[in-house]
């Protein structure tokens, strides 16, 4: 059975893109609008990995990845931005255009 990831992003475009990207490395995605749509299932822990967007409206995605990482610590996540990491950030960020490769190193467990 394929890895769960949870992928969010407000762009139905980069969504699909990046959905079968992820699918093509043998992913099973759910792709959600928003971060207040993912929370739910993300604190079930329905997912090995979360991919998000930082800037979405409402919840930012540093503040879904904090949450997911207080529940569960060990769960991969990345946050993508175009914009550079906050100081003293505590969760892998990636700016725009996200080279593919860091971002699969990112959500593999070694």
């Amino acid at each position: 059975m394929s890895p769960a990831l949870a992928l969010v992003d407000d762009d139905p475009g980069i969504r699909r893109v990046m959905s079968l990207l992820l699918e093509e490395e043998g992913w099973t995605v759910t792709a959600f609008e928003s971060a207040e749509a993912a929370l739910p299932a993300v604190l079930r822990g329905d997912f090995a990995a979360l991919i998000t967007d930082h800037v979405l409206p409402g919840m930012r995605g540093l503040e879904l990845a904090l949450r997911l990482r207080a529940v569960y610590p060990a769960t991969p996540c990345v946050v993508i931005s175009g914009y550079g990491s906050p100081d003293g950030c505590e969760v892998p960020w990636l700016c725009k255009p996200v080279d593919f490769d860091a971002l699969l190193r990112a959500i593999t467990p070694a």
